[in-house]
This record gives C-alpha cells, sequence and structure tokens, in this order.
C-alpha cells in the first residue's frame, strides 16, 4: 500500500508539472524552436519547479523497482501531453539513474512504436520525445546509449519460438524502430553506426532480409523510401565510412547464397545492396555539383577522408567493382584535396600490375567528376589538367628516393607501369582520347632529373632495363624538348653506367637489346650537345682502359696483394735470443726484411674470349654512336669526334706526354723517354682493348695521327723487344691509318715467319757518357747491347751483344776510357746451352758470370780459357741479370723477368720475374763503380786538387776552397749540375815550391787558417802500403793564417802533412796535427790571432795503435777526436793528460777526418778513404763511406764560417 502511494503521488505530480509546464510555457519568452535545456533552465530557475522536480525524482526512484513500466509510462505518457514542454523532466529526472531511464525508455518506445501500427508511424509524437529524452542524456551518457542501442539490435535477432505475439512483433519492428531514431537524431546515428556496424557481417544480412518486406509496411509499403532513408542515414554517418562500403560490396559480390531461404532472394539482397552503393555515389556527386566541394557538408565523405587508408587498398582489388567504387570516392574526395589523389595515384603506379589498374589509374588522374566552376581558383584548376600527372610521377620517385627501396618490386613496377602507358597500345596508339596531350610524356620529361639520379644509384640490371627502355621510348628525333646542360650531362653519365651494366651481363640477347637502346639514346644527346659527346667518350674510354670495367673487355684484373707486416721487435726476437743492449758494440739490430719474397703475379682474365670480343663490338658501336652525324647520312660518323678519341687515348695512356700534333715530329724535339715507352707498352699490354681502339681511329684518316706518341712509343718497345704479335698488330694499324705506303703495308703477312733478330738487327750502339753528359758512340752497330764488366785491373772490358750469342773484350785506357783490339773471349753458339747472354758481372779471379735469358741459368766463364767453369740453375725461364752483394760481396743475386710469356709459361715458372741470392759459391764479386755527375769541383779542375771547401758566413750559395796552390771563391747553390760555376782565385800559397793545399779550417773569430803539403805524391794505389815509409817529399809544406785583408801569413813552416785543427773552447788553445805521430798546442790569442809557447799535448808513439793522425774534432768537455789514417779508429783523447779515453772501431782501414753534427751535436761523423787499398783491401765495399757514430754521450762544439771581409 506504501509503494502504491508513493506511486500514485508521484503521477500526480507527473501529472501537475507536465500541467504547468504546458499551462506556463509561453510566459517565460522562449522561441518556437526551443529545445529540452532551453525548458529545463527556464524552469529549474523556480525555486517551487525545482522542489517538485526533486519530489517526483524520490517518488520514481521508489517505484522503480516495482514497477517500471507504470513509472516510465507515466513519464512517456505525459510527455506526450505537454509535448514538448515536459520533456525536460523526463531528461531531468533520467539523468538521476540513467542506465534504468534510456533503457526503459527505448523499450516503452518500441512497444509504443509497435503498438501504433504501420499506419501511425509516420508522425509518431511518443518516438520524438524518445528522440529528445535520448539526445538529452547523450551528452554525459553516450557510451550508455551506445550500449542500449546495441542490445536492443542484438535482442531483435535472437531467435526464440516461445515468445508471444507482442514480443514477435516488438522484435520485427525494432530495426524500423532504430531507423527513425537515427533519423531523427544525428547523435543516435552516430550511437547506432559506432555499435551495430562491427555485428553487421555478411552471415546476419540473410537473417535480416527474411524481415524486409515487413519492415516496408512501417513506410508505407514503398520499398523506396526505405532505401532513401538508408542512403540519407549512410551519408550522414560520421564514422564507419569504409566499413559501410565493404559491407554493401561484400554482399554485393558474395557468390554463395548460404544462409538465404531461396535464390532469388539472394540475388535480390545483393541487387539492392548495389543499388544502395550506388544511390550513394550518386548522392554524393549531386551535392557536390550543387553546392560545391568546399560547401557540401557531407559525413560520409569526411569519414571516407578519414578513413582513406582503408579505401586506397581497394583500388588494386582484383574485382572491377570494389576498384570502380574506389575511384569514384577518391574522385570525390580529390574535389575537395587534390593532394590526396597525388598520393593515391603515386601509390597505384607502383603496386599496380594489371592494365585493368592502369585504366582506372588514368580515369582517376583525368576523370572530372565535379566540374569546377570557372571562378575557382588557378590551383584547383591547374591541378585538373592533364599536368597533374607530373606531380604523381615526382612523388612515385621522392618516395622510391627517400625511403631508399630500389631494390624493391616498386621501384621496379613502378616504371614497368610506365612503359605500358607510353607504349603504342596507350600514349602513342592515339586511341586513348584522354592521353593525346602526352601528359606521360610530358611527366616523364619534367623527371627526367629524378630518373637520372635513380639509373646512376641502382645496380640492378633489371631495373636500369626498364628505366632505359621507358627513356628509348620517351627519345624523339625532333628538336622540340630541348634540355639544360646539367640534366643532359646527369643523363649520358647515367647512360654510360647502365651500358657498363649491360656489359656484365651473361644473358647475350639482354646484353644486346640494352647497347642498342644505349647507342640510339647517346646518338640524340651527343648531337644536340658537344658537350654531352666529351663526357660520354671520356667516360666511356676511362672505366673502359682504367677501371674495375676493363676486365670485360680483355685486361688483366686489378690485383693488390696483401702482405702482413711483422714489427722489427718480432723479427730481432726472432733472430736472437740474447737481451738487445742499445749502444753496445755486442748488441746486433736486425733492420728487417727487404721485400715479400717473389712478386705475385696478378690472376689472368676468367672472361671466355668470344665474350670478350662481343664485349669490344658492342664498345665501339657505343663509341660510333657517340661519334655520330644525324644530320648526315653520307658522312655517319664525325671526324672530330673521332680525333677526340685519339686525343683522350693518348691522354689516358700517357697523361704526361708533352707533344701530341697532327704532324710527326722529329725524334730529338719530343722528349719521349725510354720510360715512357715501356709505360705505354705494359699498359698496351695490359689492356688489349687499346688495339682495337686504335683499329678505330685507324679508319678514319687523320684521327690516328694524333695518336704519334702511343705509335712511337709502341714501335720502340716492340723493336727493341720483338713480339711478332703485337708487330703485326702494329703494322695492320698503320696499314689501315695509311701511315705506310701500300707495297710496304703487305709486311704484316711474313713477319710471323721472321726471328727477332731479324727484325730489327744491327740497330744498337754502344755509347760512352762523361762529365761532360755529351754520348758518345763507341760500339756500333748491335742488335742488343747488354752486359758490361771490367777486369780487377781495369785494363779490359767485356762486353756482350746478346743477338751473336758471343761475349767480346777489348783493351781499355782507364785514363780516357778508349777501347780497342776486340777479341772473342766466349762464344755460347759452341755449346750446348740455350737462351741469349744477357746481363753479366765480375768475379775477384777475373771469371765472368753471365745471365742467361731463355737459358734458366747463369753460368761462369773463364775469359782466358774460354770454358764454362760452372752453371747455376735457375726456376724461371728468363734470366736477365746478375751482381755480386752483400757485406762480403760473396752472394750472387739474379734477377728474372715474367715478361711477355704465355699463360701455360707462367703456370709453369710461377718465379718468374723473382730475384733470387745465390750463396755458397765461394768467390767475391768486385764492388760496382757509381756514376759520378758534374760539380763544382770541375770548375776548379784546373787549379789542382780540392784540399778543402769551407762555406763563407753570410751567404747561402759561397765557399771559399783550396785547390792546388790557390784558395779561390766559388759561388754554386749546390743543386746545378755546371762545370762552368764563377770561380774567382783569391790568392796563392807557397809560390816557390811545389805544394798544394790541404786541410784547414776557421778560428773562433772567423780567420782562415790552412795548411799545405808536397804535391810529390805516388799515384799508384799500391804505393802507400807502409804506414812508415810515406810516398810524401817532407818538410815541404806550411800553416797560413788568413786575415781579412786575404793576404797570407805563415805561421808554422817545415811540416810534412798540415792536417787537423782545433781550438779549445776558452779560444785559448790551438791543437794542430803534422800527420806524423803527434798532436801540439800552442797558446792562442784571439784578438790578434797570433800563436806561441809550444807543447806536445798527445804522442801516438808511446801507445800501441796504429795509423797516422789525420782530421781532427773537439768536444764540450775539452777533449779531442782524432781520425788514424792506416789505423781503424777514431780516439777520444784528454790534451791535459794525454790519455786515450775511448777508441771507436770502423770497418775501414783508412779514417780520414772527424766532425760533430746533428741537432744536438752529439753524433760523431767519421769520413774514410778508398784511395791507397791493395787489393784485398779493395773487397772491402765500405771503404770510401761516412759512418755516423751514436751514444758516445758527449756533444761538438760548431765550426765557424769563414768571415769573408773584401775580395
Amino acid at each position: 500500500m506504501e509503494i502504491q502511494k508513493h506511486g500514485r503521488l508521484s503521477y500526480q505530480h507527473a501529472l501537475s508539472t507536465g500541467k504547468l509546464s504546458s499551462d506556463y510555457s509561453k510566459r517565460g519568452n522562449l522561441p518556437v524552436n526551443a529545445g529540452i535545456n532551453d525548458f529545463m533552465q527556464q524552469w529549474m530557475s523556480c525555486r517551487a519547479t525545482r522542489t517538485l522536480i526533486d519530489i517526483t525524482a524520490q517518488c520514481l526512484q521508489c517505484l522503480m523497482h516495482s514497477d517500471t513500466e507504470s513509472c516510465i509510462k507515466a513519464l512517456l505518457d505525459t510527455s506526450v501531453i505537454h509535448s514538448p514542454y515536459f520533456d525536460w523532466v523526463v531528461a531531468h529526472v533520467g539523468s538521476c539513474f540513467p542506465n534504468t531511464v534510456i533503457t526503459r525508455v527505448l523499450s516503452c518506445g518500441l512497444k509504443d512504436f509497435c503498438a501504433m501500427g504501420y499506419e501511425h508511424n509516420v508522425k509518431n509524437p511518443k518516438l520524438n520525445s524518445v528522440v529528445g529524452i535520448l539526445g538529452h542524456l547523450a551528452g554525459s551518457h553516450f557510451q550508455d546509449i551506445r550500449k542500449a542501442l546495441l542490445d536492443l539490435f542484438e535482442w531483435s535477432l535472437e531467435e526464440d519460438i516461445n515468445l508471444d505475439e507482442d514480443t514477435k512483433k516488438q522484435k520485427l519492428a525494432t530495426i524500423p524502430f532504430l531507423l527513425n531514431l537515427a533519423s531523427l537524431s544525428q547523435t543516435l546515428l552516430k550511437a547506432i553506426t559506432s555499435d551495430v556496424l562491427q555485428i553487421l557481417k555478411s552471415d546476419i544480412i540473410p537473417r535480416l532480409a527474411l524481415f524486409a518486406a515487413d519492415w516496408c509496411k512501417y513506410f508505407d509499403n514503398q520499398p523506396a523510401a526505405l532505401m532513401d532513408l538508408t542512403v540519407h542515414l549512410i551519408l550522414g554517418c560520421e564514422q564507419g565510412a569504409s566499413q559501410i562500403i565493404n559491407v554493401l560490396l561484400d554482399i554485393s559480390l558474395n557468390t554463395s547464397n548460404v544462409g538465404y531461404h531461396s535464390v532469388n532472394a539472394a540475388q535480390n539482397v545483393k541487387n539492392i545492396c548495389r543499388e544502395i552503393l550506388e544511390l550513394i555515389l550518386q548522392e554524393i556527386d549531386l551535392l557536390l555539383r550543387t553546392h560545391g566541394p568546399q560547401s557540401a557538408n557531407i559525413h560520409l565523405l569526411s569519414s571516407i577522408k578519414q578513413e582513406i587508408s582503408l579505401i586506397v587498398p581497394m583500388l588494386l582489388n582484383p574485382n572491377p567493382l570494389r576498384v570502380q567504387t574506389a575511384v569514384r570516392l577518391l574522385c570525390f574526395l580529390r574535389s575537395q584535396n587534390p593532394n590526396i589523389v597525388v598520393s593515391t595515384v603515386s601509390y597505384m603506379l607502383m603496386k599496380a600490375q594489371t592494365m585493368f589498374h592502369l585504366a582506372a589509374l588514368i580515369r582517376l588522374i583525368t576523370n572530372n567528376v565535379v566540374q569546377f566552376p570557372t571562378s575557382k581558383s588557378v590551383t584547383e584548376n591547374m591541378l585538373a589538367g592533364h599536368d597533374y600527372f607530373t606531380q604523381v610521377l615526382e612523388q612515385a620517385l621522392r618516395e622510391i628516393h627517400y625511403k631508399n627501396v630500389i631494390e624493391k618490386e616498386e621501384s621496379k613496377q613502378l616504371f614497368k607501369n610506365l612503359i605500358l602507358m607510353l607504349k603504342q597500345v596507350w600514349e602513342k596508339s592515339n586511341k586513348v582520347e584522354i592521353l593525346q596531350s602526352q601528359m606521360i610524356s610530358r611527366a616523364l620529361r619534367a623527371n627526367l632529373y629524378q630518373i637520372s639520379c635513380l639509373l646512376m644509384r641502382s645496380d640492378d640490371f633489371n631495373l636500369t632495363n626498364d628505366i632505359i627502355t621507358l627513356l628509348d621510348l620517351l627519345s624523339t628525333s625532333e628538336n622540340d624538348h630541348i634540355l639544360d646542360i646539367e640534366l643532359m650531362l646527369k643523363l649520358t653519365r647515367a647512360i654510360i653506367q647502365y651500358f657498363f651494366l649491360c656489359i656484365a651481363q651473361t644473358d647475350i640477347i639482354k646484353k644486346e637489346q640494352g647497347v642498342k637502346m644505349v647507342c640510339h639514346l647517346l646518338k640524340d644527346l651527343t648531337c644536340h650537345s658537344t658537350s654531352a659527346r666529351v663526357l660520354a667518350l671520356r667516360e666511356i674510354l676511362g672505366n673502359s682502359i682504367n677501371n674495375e670495367q676493363a676486365k670485360y673487355f680483355g685486361a688483366k684484373e686489378k690485383f693488390e696483394p696483401h702482405f702482413e707486416e711483422m714489427l722489427l721487435l718480432h723479427q730481432n726476437h726472432k733472430q736472437v735470443t740474447s737481451t738487445m743492449l742499445a749502444q753496445r758494440h755486442s748488441s746486433v739490430f736486425h733492420a728487417g726484411v727487404i721485400g715479400h719474397g717473389p712478386r705475385r703475379l696478378p690472376p689472368e682474365n676468367s672472361i671466355n674470349k668470344e665474350i670478350i670480343t662481343l664485349n669490344k663490338m658492342l664498345l665501339i658501336d657505343v663509341i660510333k654512336a657517340c661519334c655520330s652525324n644525324q644530320e648526315s647520312d653520307r658522312y655517319p660518323i664525325n671526324l672530330d669526334a673521332l680525333t677526340m678519341v685519339s686525343l683522350l687515348l693518348v691522354e689516358l695512356v700517357s697523361p704526361d706526354v708533352m707533344y701530341n700534333g697532327l704532324p710527326w715530329p722529329d725524334e730529338e724535339f719530343t722528349k719521349v723517354t725510354i720510360e715512357r715507352d715501356l709505360q705505354i707498352r705494359r699498359k698496351f699490354k695490359d689492356v688489349p682493348l687499346l688495339w682495337t681502339l686504335l683499329e678505330l681511329t685507324a679508319w678514319y684518316r687523320p684521327a690516328l695521327a694524333y695518336c704519334s706518341v702511343l705509335l712511337r712509343g709502341i714501335t720502340a718497345t716492340v723493336m727493341a723487344n720483338w713480339n711478332t704479335e703485337e708487330g703485326v698488330s702494329l703494322v695492320n694499324i698503320m696499314a689501315l691509318g695509311q701511315l705506310l705506303p701500300p707495297p710496304l703495308a703487305s709486311i704484316r703477312d711474313i713477319l710471323p715467319v721472321l726471328q727477332p733478330h731479324q727484325i730489327a738487327p744491327n740497330l744498337g750502339t754502344l755509347y760512352r757518357v762523361d762529365d761532360d753528359l755529351e754520348p758518345k758512340k763507341k760500339i756500333s752497330p748491335v742488335t742488343i747491347s747488354n752486359g758490361l764488366a771490367w777486369n780487377i785491373e781495369d785494363d779490359t772490358l767485356y762486353y756482350i751483344d746478346s743477338t751473336p750469342r758471343q761475349v767480346a773484350a777489348y783493351d781499355y785506357n782507364p785514363n780516357n776510357g778508349t777501347i780497342s783490339n776486340k777479341r772473342i773471349v766466349f762464344d755460347l753458339n759452341k755449346t750446348d746451352l740455350k737462351g741469349l747472354p744477357d746481363g753479366m758481372t765480375i768475379d775477384t779471379d777475373g771469371n765472368l758470370w753471365i745471365a742467361l735469358f731463355g737459358g734458366s741459368r747463369v753460368i761462369c766463364v773463364d775469359p782466358k780459357t774460354k770454358k764454362v767453369l760452372c752453371k747455376v740453375e735457375i726456376p724461371a725461364e728468363n734470366v736477365t741479370s746478375v751482381a755480386f752483394g752483400g757485406p762480403l760481396l760473396d752472394t750472387l743475386y739474379v734477377t728474372t723477368s715474367g715478361f711477355n710469356i704465355s699463360v701455360e709459361q707462367r703456370q709453369a715458372t710461377p718465379y718468374a720475374g723473382a730475384i733470387f741470392a745465390v750463396t755458397g759459391l765461394e768467390v767475391r764479386g768486385l764492388l760496382a763503380n757509381s756514376f759520378t755527375m758534374i760539380d763544382f769541383h770541375n770548375a776548379l779542375s784546373e787549379h789542382g786538387n780540392i784540399g778543402i771547401a769551407i762555406p763563407v758566413a753570410g751567404t747561402i750559395d759561397q765557399f771559399v776552397a783550396g785547390a792546388g796552390k790557390d784558395v779561390v771563391l766559388v759561388t754554386w747553390d749546390g743543386k746545378s749540375n755546371k762545370s762552368n760555376v764563377p770561380v774567382k782565385v783569391l790568392f796563392s800559397l807557397d809560390s816557390q815550391v811545389s805544394t798544394r793545399t790541404y786541410d784547414g779550417k776557421v778560428d773562433p773569430t772567423g780567420r782562415l787558417w790552412i795548411g799545405t803539403m808536397s804535391d810529390k805524391v805516388a799515384m799508384n794505389k799500391m804505393a802507400w802500403t807502409d804506414m812508415n815509409k810515406m810516398a810524401v817529399i817532407p818538410k815541404q809544406g806550411s800553416l797560413y793564417r788568413i786575415n781579412d785583408d786575404l793576404k797570407p801569413e805563415k805561421k808554422i813552416s817545415s811540416v810534412t802533412i798540415s792536417n787537423g785543427l782545433a781550438w779549445n773552447r776558452q779560444h785559448s788553445l790551438m791543437y794542430y796535427i803534422d800527420t806524423l805521430t803527434q798532436i801540439v798546442a800552442y797558446d792562442y790569442s784571439p784578438n790578434n790571432g797570433t800563436i806561441s809557447n809550444k807543447k806536445i799535448v798527445f804522442d801516438l808513439n808511446r801507445t800501441n795503435l796504429k795509423g797516422l793522425l789525420d782530421g781532427m774534432t773537439t768536444d764540450t768537455n775539452g777533449n779531442i777526436w782524432i781520425a788514424l789514417f792506416g789505423g781503424s779508429r777514431v780516439i777520444g783523447v784528454r790534451p791535459k793528460t794525454g790519455t786515450v779515453l775511448c777508441k771507436v772501431e770502423l770497418p775501414v782501414k783508412n779514417v780520414i777526418s772527424a766532425t760533430f753534427g746533428g741537432p744536438l751535436l752529439d753524433t760523431l761523423y767519421v769520413t774514410t778513404t778508398g784511395y791507397t787499398l791493395d787489393k784485398e783491401q779493395i773487397l772491402n765495399p765500405q771503404a770510401g763511406a761516412v759512418f755516423a757514430i751514436k751514444g758516445l754521450e758527449v756533444r761538438g762544439v760548431p765550426d765557424n764560417m769563414f768571415k769573408l771581409a773584401k775580395y
């Protein structure tokens, strides 16, 4: 009873609130179309009304769980009676318990919708109340409304045979009820589409189709009205557009009839879905045309724009309907935002794989679904035109570039599609009207730079082949498309790179087809641009000759041997086991190994010779294309271009050439060196393609004449080292270039049967070059001038002319270098030995060691008996030269050659080209002589032998030298080889006796002290074998002091050999040596240069040391360091006590002088001489060397320079 009481009270309150709302609605001055919020704001501002509403809410809350239907019905009935003035009460009360109210409002609304019947649902006032209440609640409880609508929809699909008739009718009316709700409220439409679409799958459709006829009853039995409402609702969907479109397409295209009660029913549903889809597209088209693309507010189109990523894949679907639908939708979007279609078409261009999809692409670009008014902006009208494709292609290329998808299928498919669109079946066929504007060609030309960049970056042959095919289709013979120079050069370089990719191909058909396109493209480019021609020829020739691609034309493969470097410390650990102590006589330091053993030969070219020949032919075709004349059929090759080829060949083969003109220059003016000729010969051997290129230039006169440098170098080297194949090739080329008269051109037929010495006999000469550098012909003619050697007495010259296979001997005069009395001392023809005599050396016994080129050995011959004493087998066929070396000259070093041998010979003799060391021969060789270049000594030769040379202070090119009796001033930069350097005599010494200047030094104040000795010295080297029997006239020399007036003043006389001079650090003592056995000291005055008080500070006779005192220097400790001539050492002496402090042993007998040097003056430099040595001492190769002694832990005093006041 209490509950019923509250229920009746709540109902009365509701009625009274409804009556108040209705009666006083017009007193609030609210507009006619005022909404629930407006009414709520007006009434809730009244305190009495607010109190009444609170009481109503509390009563309803008490009755809600016991009599829900009655409560909600009371609210809805009152809302209907006083609608729309009472809806705000229901909305406000419902917000207190939304879940219950939303569910009950929908339930009551559905029951009322079903109870009113089919004829009253068009204008159902309670339906409007439901919409108003739910619309208000959606602001705060949208998710609850979504769930309630979804539950209601799912409830209508549940199958239950035990339901009563009223419930079945309600289920049947649910879909029309929801459609009416959605049509009355955009918010409810959004709520329905949010979740209902998720369960609206293809298996649900057959179940819904069963009730379609009953649904029409709620729309006056007009299916068209139901379809119109459906289309209207779909157009209003703000989300799920892609899902709606896909559901309609899935049903339309579903081939299965499972779930339908008949085939006809299934087909009807499919037709209806397709019709709805078409109506949607037509309605969008109509709205855009009517209101304009920017003014039309179509929610579905906005949703499609947001879900564009789900629509774009439909463009590549195999079903035409899906593709057409996607194209039409994107065309709608294009009218609003053209950039969307740019990216979409770019996507299709890289993905499409069928002609149908390409046709859809063209339609998407060119189909003006929306005709733009003439008032539209220039940008929109431009994008609607055919140049729109330029932007599409640009974006596709940009994506490939930035995403770095060079090797992916997208980039390959892009160019395949472009080729299809450009081929005869599309743009060039004139069958497709829309493509007659050549929009594809224009787009390609506008993006040529990006295409050429892509072509340069890619190493994939299939991709680059498609790009080149596209460029070949694009190229025309007309001049209506002029490219800028940068683009033309870029394109040229890219095409040439593709050419070398073709050359590397193993598929011959693809290779030839690719090169054919290259020729076509390069011909067009080079005929229109000289710069492109120069670049093309340089790139082609440079890569074919010098780079990695040269191997495809027969060149030797690039080979750089890698060696593992070993630290010197590790090498020394291998040599010795004891600890190495620095600066000790017992320490031995291993300086490392020179070289890496036999030189490793580069690998042979492994490419098939037939392929190499084909590659050469294709290369010549490309070069001819670059040199072609497009305008002239009679003269297809441009001679200036072929001349350019010749000049490039010279530059690439011999870049340092200094003369390369059309005439054949005289040899004395060309400055062609032997080294360059040999380098040219090696280049032609390593790169056989050069012969083919020379032959090409020979066909077109006078191009070959510009290769005169190459022809000269090859001719000279081939004649000197004959090779039949190269000789025949040379004659062929010269004959083809008409550089040989016709009769002489036939010599190529007999060259293969001639021997090398028959080809170029007696063209050689043996010259002698004296110190004036003027060559003097001594033996002529010879075929191959080869080995030379002198005996130990220097009175016999041995000489080899290789071709006669003989060794000749000549009497030799060492004073003037003349030879005479030729005689044969060995004839190889009288032995069974093979090969030709080549290099030669001699040992101390006078026997000759001869290398046999082609004989695989070195032989030792006694020239007196003409017999072979020894044979040394060498594992290489071509032995070229021999020489003795090593510390004791007891090792025979043998050189070999791998030049000009076949592959089989190289495999049989892998050590060809190596250097061999032969030990254990128990003989020693003679030290090889060195060539003496011109120096200023020649300028002084007329004055006599040089004793001293001292720099002049304040100059960098003046020296004071003692030459003979004269002291002269020499001006010389120390570098130039001139015999006529300026020499001025300052003064002469000892005019009355036969003497010459010898040793001298400058004192601390810059005065010159210089000594003399007798000029009557035995010139025979063997005379000075006894140090106690000097071959010098004693007491003939003197010591002079030279003042600044350049007048010599004799200070010490009656000396034998005036030698070492030195001053102590305090400049108070002068030390002096007369080369016998004593060192004397004088008190010295630096002010006037006077000396006095002679005393002996060191006497060699009181020691057991051998030799004579020679040059001398001092250190900072006041000690003196003296060289012992004939004593094999330098000694350090303390002059105060006369004791020997240090002895430095040297591997040379005659030590002549010593001085300190180096940055810190802590290195003692010691000079030696080989003069006066006997035969046994001559075997020491270090005689005459300069030694540097470190680790003495002392420092020297810097030498003084002569202060020349006047002259």
